[in-house]
């Protein structure tokens, strides 16, 4: 947790940390910043039970990542963030890398 009560949000090595929850990447989906009336929806009305979430009523702004491993019920996942496309970059950026270096391992194996 950060001082503020806030969990804090961190993309490691092939995780999605958030406060105690690790989120493998591979197991994510596209990432997406919902704008204005959007980011509200999906604060309310379009909110899934099942996702996911961290959120922070003074914080307008948010991310919103798909699941898709088909064995996970949760939808979603729905975070509050004061950077939601650096978080959706730095998130895209080690699935890409997390990808390569398997790619990689896989060509010398072969």
């Amino acid at each position: 947790m950060s001082p503020q009560g806030s969990p804090r949000i961190r993309v490691t090595a092939g995780l999605l940390v958030v406060g105690d929850a690790r989120i493998p990447l591979k197991a994510l989906g596209e990432t997406h910043v919902p704008e204005g009336e959007e980011a509200r929806a999906w604060r309310t009305y379009k909110a899934d039970p099942r996702a996911f979430t961290a959120m922070r009523s003074h914080l307008p702004t948010a991310i919103r990542i798909e699941v898709r491993d088909p064995d996970d019920p949760i939808p979603y996942v729905h975070l509050s963030t004061r950077a939601p496309e650096r978080l959706a970059e730095a998130i895209r950026g080690s699935a890409r890398q997390e990808h390569g270096e398997r790619r990689a391992l896989g060509d010398r194996a072969g």
